[in-house]
């Protein structure tokens, strides 16, 4: 029996969903409205809670980018002038209709498929692009103005669908007595402050603007969940596509182009996943983000395996 790899990101998405609107509530936040200053205790409360359901949701990408959404590679045309095309007819006859697809070859559909991105090879020059996902390429009729423009970026913080590398906080304390880097001891913490001072008052008012913007980029996240899977799957072809060409490079079957001198996709790392367990996961959770957490983790690395 095929696992239902929808249906488990369904599932798990209405649970963040709920957990995202229960950290709106408790943060006070307020449609049209910035929150500027927390009680240090409950921004504490805050984080704890939205540090997990972040590294959840970017499981929860993975899992949808590798398992709900098909990329499709088409070569891309050189740069130059070219005669304008018809669309619904064939450049070279003028009169003889043609699939409005991009794809060279229409990808069966499925139903654990039900998402196409379309990813431009590179060209003869060797630029590559990206054409939008979903369908053919469209042009609006009219530019958006700027104040449309405005209003539809404005205050849109964006998902950051790679963990945060883990910080280490060196030279805490001496367990030899010996001088230089060999005598203390690499202590690993998940803060996003500096190293936390004792006795600080729960009740003081601390800037809260950044766990704001947080919060809102995973709910717009979730509200997008294809558009981020999208946006993962093209980086993932992307970077397979940088492998290859630089194995063909390495072994010499590209002329003029050495391994060092091939175009990488940003951020240049082999996964989006940090070593080792997210910060919050249990072996045995106590709370409903520390469930979610755990089950993401597990079907995001079965999902992205490849072997």
């Amino acid at each position: 029996m095929k696992f239902d790899w929808e249906r488990a990101v369904e599932r798990n998405l209405d649970e963040l969903l709920r957990i995202v609107a229960r950290l709106f509530v408790l943060a006070g936040i307020r449609t049209g409205r910035s929150l500027v200053f927390l009680p240090r205790g409950l921004r504490t409360r805050i984080l704890s809670v939205l540090r997990p359901a972040e590294f959840a949701a970017r499981r929860l990408v993975a899992m949808a980018a590798c398992k709900l959404v098909t990329v499709v590679t088409r070569r891309a045309e050189p740069h130059g002038k070219q005669l304008p095309a018809i669309p619904g007819t064939d450049p070279g006859t003028g009169d003889a209709p043609r699939p409005r697809s991009l794809n060279a070859a229409t990808p069966p559909e499925s139903k654990n498929n039900p998402l196409t991105v379309v990813l431009r090879d590179d060209g003869p020059d060797g630029h590559p692009g990206t054409a939008p996902a979903g369908g053919p390429e469209t042009r609006p009729d009219a530019d958006p103005t700027d104040a449309e423009l405005l209003d539809l970026y404005r205050d849109r913080p964006s998902f950051a669908l790679f963990d945060p590398w883990k910080r280490y906080a060196p030279f805490l304390f001496d367990v030899t007595g010996l001088d230089g880097p060999f005598g203390h001891v690499f202590l690993e913490y998940e803060g996003d402050e500096d190293w936390p001072a004792p006795g600080l008052d729960p009740d003081e008012l601390v800037d809260a603007r950044a766990i704001s913007r947080r919060i809102r980029a995973l709910a717009l996240a979730l509200d997008d969940l294809d558009g981020q899977a999208a946006r993962l799957a093209r980086w993932k072809a992307r970077f397979g596509h940088a492998i290859e060409r630089m194995q063909l490079a390495d072994a010499g079957k590209i002329e003029g182009l050495s391994p060092d001198a091939v175009r990488r996709p940003s951020p240049w790392r082999f996964r989006p996943f940090r070593p080792g367990l997210p910060p919050g996961w249990r072996r045995r959770p106590r709370t409903e983000i520390g469930e979610v957490l755990r089950e993401c983790h597990a079907l995001a690395l079965d999902a992205w395996n490849t072997s």
